[in-house]
């Protein structure tokens, strides 16, 4: 499968091993809700001698990006299942990924662009699916990444 240049798009998109040269992609129609996303800044706190509190960054900033998808067929949760099993190695290894982005909407409410996440491991060593109807399945799961862009 190759990665579609349409960025208006509502997919979520996973590259293995990056998005150049990818050996696997799964595309996946985009979560049902949109997406949520934080910024883990592993703040330090100290204390000083005189009573002050001290809060400074240690370490990258860390995205962790949390995904819900709902009424993916089998083909779709079988692709999901198999990169996260054979490719990502249940987040020993990092991949790529693509997801639109919902905070820029067009006059249309259409997602204008994507945020292109690097370095992402998937957080959890397990990817849970429930069966939802006859063949449609959905499931939750979060990815760290270390870097965003917009594309």
């Amino acid at each position: 499968m190759g990665y579609s240049t349409n960025t208006t798009t509502y997919e979520v998109d996973l590259f293995y091993p990056k998005q150049a040269g990818a050996t696997t992609t799964v595309n996946m129609r985009a979560p049902e809700h949109g997406n949520g996303e934080t910024i883990d800044r592993r703040q330090v706190f100290h204390d000083t001698a005189g009573g002050d509190l001290i809060v400074y960054d240690r370490g990258p900033r860390v995205f962790v990006i949390s995904l819900s998808f709902v009424f993916m067929d089998r083909t779709n949760r079988n692709e999901l299942e198999d990169f996260f099993e054979d490719d990502a190695k249940g987040g020993r290894r990092t991949f790529e990924m693509y997801v639109p982005r919902y905070d820029n909407l067009d006059a249309n409410g259409d997602a204008s662009g994507h945020y292109h996440y690097t370095s992402c491991q998937f957080e959890t060593g397990s990817l849970e699916f429930q069966e939802i109807r006859n063949g449609w399945y959905s499931t939750s799961f979060r990815v760290r990444a270390s870097a965003r862009a917009t594309v």
